[in-house]
């Protein structure tokens, strides 16, 4: 399934679909952030990247059919999902993004 997220990803970034937030790129993976807008923790996830400063890509599945396409694609559930460095993760969960950033 990390190749069929990567390849699937890889394809989205190269798109319009995508609104990239640029806060610090030094030497950081990828951070993709399925998101939709009344969505608690996909706020508070937002706010968090942006307090530490972390790039990332916001795919708003409810504005966006390409990024809606790709989150059922790879058997999306729930927002925010996270896919960092190859990995996925449902939920605002700090730990696990400190963990992948730099890896």
């Amino acid at each position: 399934m990390l190749n069929k997220i990567s390849k699937l990803v890889i394809c989205i970034l190269f798109t319009t679909c995508i609104t990239p937030v640029s806060a610090n790129s030094e030497r950081q993976n990828k951070v993709i952030i399925f998101t939709q807008a009344f969505c608690p923790a996909c706020i508070h996830a937002k706010q968090y990247m942006e307090e530490q400063n972390i790039d990332y890509i916001e795919l708003d599945i409810e504005t966006n059919p390409k990024a809606l396409e790709v989150f059922k694609q790879i058997n999306g559930r729930g927002t925010p999902l996270f896919v960092i460095n190859k990995k996925m993760a449902y939920g605002f969960d700090p730990a696990f993004i400190e963990a992948n950033l730099y890896k």
